[in-house]
C-alpha cells in the first residue's frame, strides 16, 4: 500500500516499507504531455491541423480553491523539525501543483530537494528533469538538466538549468525550444537565456541562433515573441526575393503601435518605412511614411530629391454632436507606387488632402469639407485645385454650396486658354415634401451658379481680341419640379413621372467685350419638360418543389424637342444608348428631345427554402422611336429617312448549381448582326472561405482580356496560388496577339512549425488615366519568399500585401491553424 498524509498532520516517526510494489515512475513531460491527433479532445483538434502529427494536452491539477498539499511515497523518516526523508514513488500535490521524484528532502519552512526522475507540474506548464529544488509553501523552484513544455503554446524544449522566480516568471539558462512535434527537428531557437513572463505573456531570449535541420542559420542577440495571439513588440515576417523587406513592430501601448521596415527594392535601393496606428475613445488615425535611404542602383531612375511618400488617415468626434475626417497622402514622383509596391501599376497625378466634418443637431445634419489638389513634381497637370463644399439637411429641406478655385502650379506659366470653366459658387437648394395629394410625391431643386476662368488680374488685363471671351462669367439659375404618382395593384407597379426644367443665364465679361453683340444677347431663358412612366412586376409560381419567378419591365420616356441656345457649362452628351434613362445629358444646359421606350424581361428560378436562384437570366432592349436632334452645338436638320433605332440586345444569365459554384454571363448583341460589342463571362468556384478558382473574359470593341486566379489545395498542408491576365487591343485578335500584363505563381506549405510561401510576380503593363492597360516594352520579374516559424513569427508580409492589392478573390491564408 501506499501512504497519504496532509502535510500539517507529519509527526516525528520513523515509516518504512509502506508499499512492497511501486507504482512505475512518470515519463518525460515531452513524452507524457504529448497526444496524437486522433487522441485529441475535439476542442483541441480545431486548433490543430489534421496532417500534424498531434499536440500537447497539460495533465489537470488540483484545483485552486482546495488548499491542502498532500504527499504519497513508498518510504518515509519524518523529524522533529517536520523535515522528512520521502523514498520510492513521491508523488506531492497541492493547488495548482504536483511534482514526482524519486527521493524528496523535505523542509517545510525552506526549499525541497527533489531528485532522480523529477516532473514539476504548474497551470500550463509541465517540467522534467534529474534533480529540482522547491519551495512546498511558495512559488520558488529550480530544476537542473530539465525538458518543459508549454501547452498552451505547443512550445517545448531542454535546458541545463530552469528557475521560477515567481509564479509567473521563468528563467531559464543554455536553452533550446521548437514549436515542431518531439520526433521533428525542423527548426529549434538555442539561446543563453530565456525570459519567460506568463504574467504579461511574452518571452526574450539572450544570444540566441535560429537552427533548421540543426544547421545554425541566424544569430540574434536579442529577441522576443508573445505567448499568445496579443500584440508584442518585436520582428515580423520578413519577405526575401529580388529585394528585402523586414518590419520590426512596436506595441507602445494597448490603444497605439507603430511599425519600422527596412525595404530594399532591387535597383530603386533601400527605403525605410514607418507606420503609426492610434485609437482613442474618440478618435482614431494612421501615419505612413516612406522614404528612400540610398541612391538608386540604376542610372535611368536618378532624381535630384529623395524619394518619399507620407499618408496621414485620421476620423474621430470632436464632440458629442461634431464629428471629422481628414486624409492626406502626398509622393516624391507620380511612378513611386509603380516603382515601390509589388503589384502596384497606376501613377498618381496630384498629391491630395482632404478634411471634413459633420455635425448632427437635432433633426439636421450638416456638412463641411475642403480638397486640395497639388500636382506631383513629374506629373503632366497644370493646374493646383481647391473645393469647399458646405451641406445642410434638415427634414424635408437641403442646401448645398459648393466653391471651386484652381491656379497654374507653382513654377509653371499656363495660357489663359488651359484654363477650365469652374463654379464660384454653386448653391443648391431643395424640397421634398413627399407626398402631398394622396399618393402624389412633389421634389423641388434649384440652382444657382457662377462659372468662371480663375484668371488673375493681370492674365485678364494681357487678353485680346478674341481671347477676350475667356473672361466671360456666366451665371445660371435653374429649377427643377418633379412630380410622381406611384400605384401598385397585385404584383404590378406603376410609376408615372413628369419634370419641369427652367433655366436663366446672364452673361457678364471683365474686359471691354461687348457681350451682346459677341453673344447676340446678355441673358436668355429656356424652358422644358420631360416625362417618364415605369411598368414592373414580379410574378410568382411553385411547381412541385421550384419557385418561378418572372419580371417584366416597361420603361418610356419622352421629352419633346425644344430649341435651346443657352451655353454649355457643365453639360456632357452620353453617347450610349443607355437603358431606363430620361436624360441625354448630364445637367439642365441641355434637355434633350427624348421618345425612348426600354424593355426588361427577368427569369429566375429555385428550389423552396433556397436563399438564391439556381438560375437566373435577363434580357434588355430599347427603342429610339423619334429623330433625336438636339445637340450640344445645335440643332440636327430633319432627316426624312430616319427609322426607328435599337439598342443592343442586353443580355445576361447566372447559373448556380450550388453556394460554392457559379458560372455568368453578359453582353451587348448588336442589334443587326451577329456579333457582340461587350461580353463578359465569369466562373466562380468558392469551396469553401478561403479557396477558390475563377476564371474571366472580357471582350469590348477595342479591347479583350482573359484573367484567371486560383488558391486551393493539392495535400493537406500544401496549396497553390495564381493569377494571370492576358490582355490586347487589336480589334480581331489571334491567341498570339494576347500580351500579359500581370503573372503571378505561389506555393504555400505549412507544417504543425513552420510556414513557408514562395511566389513569383511579372508586371507588363501599366495604367492610363482611365484605367486601361499600357504595355511596357520590358516586363520586370520579382520573387518574394517569406518563412514563419510558428509560435514566434507574426506579421502578414509583402506576398500578402500582394494577393490583396490583385483583387481576384483572394480572402486570407488558407493554413490558419494554432
Amino acid at each position: 500500500m501506499s501512504s497519504k498524509l496532509p502535510v500539517r498532520h507529519y509527526l516525528a516517526i520513523t515509516v518504512i516499507g509502506f508499499s512492497l510494489l511501486s507504482q512505475a515512475l512518470a515519463e518525460s513531460v515531452v513524452v507524457s504531455d504529448w497526444q496524437p491527433w486522433s487522441a485529441l479532445p475535439e476542442s483541441e483538434k480545431q486548433g490543430v491541423a489534421p496532417y500534424c502529427p498531434g499536440g500537447f494536452i497539460a495533465m489537470p491539477l488540483q484545483a485552486e480553491t482546495n488548499p491542502e498539499q498532500h504527499f504519497r511515497f513508498d518510504q518515509g523518516q519524518f523529524n522533529q523539525d517536520r523535515s522528512a526523508t520521502l523514498n520510492g514513488h513521491v508523488v506531492i500535490q497541492g493547488p495548482n501543483l504536483a511534482s514526482e521524484a524519486n527521493a524528496v528532502n523535505y523542509q517545510p519552512d525552506g526549499i525541497s530537494t527533489l531528485s532522480g526522475e523529477v516532473n514539476f507540474r504548474l497551470p500550463g506548464v509541465a517540467f522534467s528533469s534529474d534533480e529540482a529544488e522547491i519551495s512546498i509553501e511558495g512559488y520558488y523552484a529550480q530544476l537542473k538538466r530539465a525538458e518543459f513544455v508549454l501547452a498552451e503554446q505547443d512550445l517545448h524544449g531542454q535546458a541545463d538549468s530552469i528557475e521560477r522566480q515567481s509564479e509567473r516568471r521563468f528563467r531559464a539558462n543554455d536553452i533550446a525550444f521548437t514549436r515542431c512535434a518531439p520526433s521533428s527537428n525542423a527548426w529549434r531557437i538555442r539561446a543563453a537565456r530565456l525570459d519567460i513572463d506568463n504574467e504579461e505573456q511574452i518571452a526574450r531570449a539572450w544570444h540566441s541562433r535560429v537552427e533548421v535541420q540543426n544547421i545554425p542559420v541566424l544569430y540574434l542577440p536579442y529577441v522576443s515573441f508573445p505567448l499568445n495571439d496579443q500584440a508584442r513588440t518585436g520582428f515580423l515576417i520578413p519577405t526575401f526575393g529580388s529585394g528585402y523587406y523586414q518590419e520590426y513592430y512596436l506595441h507602445l501601448a494597448p490603444n497605439y503601435d507603430a511599425t519600422l521596415a527596412a525595404n530594399y527594392v532591387g535597383q530603386q535601393g533601400l527605403y525605410g518605412h514607418t507606420e503609426f496606428r492610434f485609437l482613442t475613445e474618440h478618435h482614431n488615425g494612421i501615419t505612413n511614411l516612406g522614404v528612400s535611404l540610398t541612391e538608386p542602383d540604376s542610372q535611368d531612375l536618378d532624381r535630384d530629391t529623395r524619394d518619399y511618400a507620407f499618408e496621414h488617415r485620421q476620423s474621430g468626434e470632436l464632440t458629442d454632436w461634431l464629428g471629422y475626417d481628414l486624409q492626406t497622402r502626398w509622393v516624391s514622383h507620380k511612378d513611386y507606387d509603380v516603382e515601390i509596391t509589388p503589384g502596384a501599376n497606376k501613377e498618381i497625378e496630384y498629391n491630395r488632402t482632404a478634411v471634413n466634418l459633420t455635425a448632427k443637431t437635432g433633426q439636421a445634419t450638416s456638412k463641411a469639407g475642403v480638397t486640395y489638389l497639388t500636382p506631383v513634381s513629374d506629373s503632366s497637370k497644370l493646374f493646383d485645385e481647391l473645393q469647399s463644399r458646405f451641406s445642410v439637411k434638415q427634414s424635408v429641406y437641403s442646401l448645398s454650396i459648393l466653391q471651386e478655385n484652381h491656379w497654374a502650379h507653382e513654377g509653371l506659366t499656363v495660357a489663359p486658354a488651359s484654363y477650365e470653366l469652374i463654379r464660384q459658387p454653386q448653391i443648391t437648394l431643395g424640397w421634398a415634401p413627399g407626398a402631398i395629394l394622396g399618393n402624389l410625391q412633389l421634389n423641388q431643386t434649384g440652382q444657382y451658379s457662377r462659372f468662371r476662368r480663375d484668371l488673375s488680374d493681370e492674365q485678364i488685363n494681357a487678353l485680346a481680341g478674341s481671347e477676350r471671351t475667356l473672361a466671360t462669367e456666366t451665371q445660371r439659375t435653374d429649377t427643377n419640379t418633379r412630380l410622381t404618382y406611384p400605384l401598385q395593384a397585385g404584383p404590378v407597379k406603376l410609376t408615372p413621372t413628369v419634370e419641369g426644367l427652367y433655366a436663366f443665364y446672364r452673361r457678364d465679361n471683365e474686359t471691354d467685350l461687348n457681350v451682346a453683340d459677341t453673344y447676340g444677347e446678355n441673358s436668355l431663358h429656356q424652358a422644358s419638360w420631360r416625362s417618364s412612366l415605369d411598368l414592373s412586376a414580379t410574378l410568382p409560381w411553385q411547381s412541385q418543389s421550384v419557385e418561378h419567378r418572372v419580371k417584366p419591365r416597361i420603361y418610356w420616356a419622352y421629352s419633346p424637342f425644344i430649341e435651346q441656345n443657352g451655353p454649355i457649362l457643365d453639360a456632357e452628351a452620353e453617347d450610349n444608348f443607355t437603358l431606363f434613362s430620361r436624360s441625354r445629358f448630364t445637367s439642365v444646359d441641355r434637355v434633350g428631345d427624348l421618345n425612348r421606350l426600354s424593355t426588361q424581361l427577368a427569369y429566375e428560378v429555385s428550389p423552396i427554402g433556397q436563399s438564391y436562384p439556381a438560375f437566373s437570366t435577363s434580357l434588355r432592349k430599347g427603342l429610339k422611336l423619334s429623330q433625336e436632334r438636339l445637340t450640344l452645338t445645335g440643332v440636327d436638320a430633319i432627316d426624312s429617312n430616319w427609322q426607328t433605332e435599337y439598342s443592343p440586345w442586353v443580355m445576361g444569365a447566372e447559373v448556380k448549381p450550388s453556394d460554392r459554384l457559379t458560372l455568368s454571363a453578359s453582353g451587348d448583341l448588336d442589334h443587326e448582326q451577329t456579333t457582340f460589342n461587350r461580353f463578359d463571362l465569369n466562373l466562380d468556384f468558392r469551396p469553401s472561405e478561403r479557396v477558390f478558382a475563377n476564371a474571366h473574359w472580357e471582350k469590348t470593341d477595342d479591347y479583350h482580356a482573359l484573367s484567371a486566379g486560383a488558391y486551393f489545395p493539392i495535400r493537406q498542408n500544401v496549396a497553390l496560388i495564381g493569377y494571370g491576365e492576358l490582355a490586347t487591343r487589336d480589334d480581331q485578335p489571334e491567341w498570339r496577339d494576347y500580351q500579359p500584363t500581370q503573372l503571378l505563381a505561389g506555393i504555400d506549405i505549412d507544417s504543425c512549425c513552420w510556414n513557408i510561401r514562395f511566389a513569383l510576380l511579372e508586371t507588363s503593363a501599366a495604367e492610363d488615366e482611365d484605367g486601361a492597360p499600357v504595355f511596357l516594352e520590358q516586363s520586370t520579374i520579382a520573387p518574394y519568399f517569406e518563412v514563419t516559424l510558428k509560435g514566434i513569427g507574426a506579421g502578414a508580409g509583402t506576398i500578402e500585401n500582394i494577393l490583396e492589392r490583385l483583387d481576384f478573390g483572394y480572402a486570407g491564408r488558407l493554413f490558419n491553424s494554432r
